[in-house]
């Protein structure tokens, strides 16, 4: 067989340092809308927590009308606690304006 390329090395290598222990096995992720026909509002928000090839945990957030690309956000944490708790937060946020999950 052909001989790995150093970048596919150093690529399997990374991949590995990803999977940290204090991560949990399953990626956590949200995707939730709020749709008002009467004020035509039809808006997406979606959140998802990785680990990230640092050791870190990422928090990414996207944002906008249904449809469009949106807006996005990605904020980096030492810890997956507080990138939880950040996660609960925005959710209640959201929940309490109106946002629903999709049952599509």
């Amino acid at each position: 067989g052909a001989t790995p390329s150093i970048q596919n090395c150093l690529w399997t290598r990374w991949r590995r340092l990803a999977i940290l222990p204090h991560m949990t096995a399953t990626p956590r992720h949200l995707y939730i809308e709020r749709r008002d026909t009467t004020r035509n509002m039809a808006r997406f928000y979606a959140l998802s927590i990785e680990p990230t090839l640092f050791g870190d945990v990422c928090l990414t957030r996207r944002w906008g009308r249904i449809g469009t690309r949106g807006q996005m956000r990605a904020m980096s944490f030492s810890h997956e606690e507080e990138a939880l708790a950040q996660f609960a937060k925005i959710q209640r946020q959201k929940a309490s304006r109106g946002y629903r999950e999709c049952l599509t």
